[in-house]
């Protein structure tokens, strides 16, 4: 996503915080696009983050959780399913892996959900094969005016069984 602009912060517990940023949109960039919240998890040293979310883009499955034993583990073909609210529809998936500092995509797609309101989807994305053990389901809307991400769930999964 770019052209951010800062919603709001705040800790909702002593571990964990969320950060609310909203796109700008527009020939004048407002920032009065979507709002997706950054959930992130504080250790002894520093911040990861744990998953993002943005409430017209739903995924139920693969499901999320804050525990890398608690992962949602994914193979290929991944069945993703959720509701969505989005321009025409549609919104574009993405697995990706990060791997020494590096994204990369492993594969992608469409599902299609509700254009008017918040409508069911449901899909399927061949990814290649992983190189480690944690990537992320990315389920996002483009902007009509530019193509840029507006607003997105990121969902963090297993690509293998994870110790608890």
């Amino acid at each position: 996503m770019r052209n951010l602009a800062l919603a709001g912060s705040r800790w909702r517990s002593d571990f964990i915080a969320t950060v609310d940023f909203r796109t700008r949109v527009g020939a004048n960039k407002d920032a009065r696009g979507p709002l997706s919240r950054v959930v992130l998890g504080k250790s002894t040293t520093s911040f990861s983050v744990l998953g993002v979310n943005t409430d017209t883009i739903r995924v139920d499955r693969p499901a999320a959780a804050i525990t890398p034993g608690d992962l949602a583990v994914v193979t290929s073909p991944l069945t993703i399913t959720g509701r969505a609210l989005a321009f025409e529809g549609t919104v574009n998936v993405r697995v990706v892996q990060v791997k020494n500092g590096v994204v990369r995509q492993l594969g992608s797609g469409h599902v299609t959900g509700g254009g008017d309101v918040l409508r069911p989807f449901t899909g399927e994305i061949t990814f290649a094969v992983p190189s480690t053990d944690i990537g992320w389901v990315l389920a996002s809307e483009l902007s009509a005016y530019d193509g840029a991400v507006t607003k997105v769930t990121a969902v963090r999964v297993a690509f293998t069984d994870l110790p608890g």
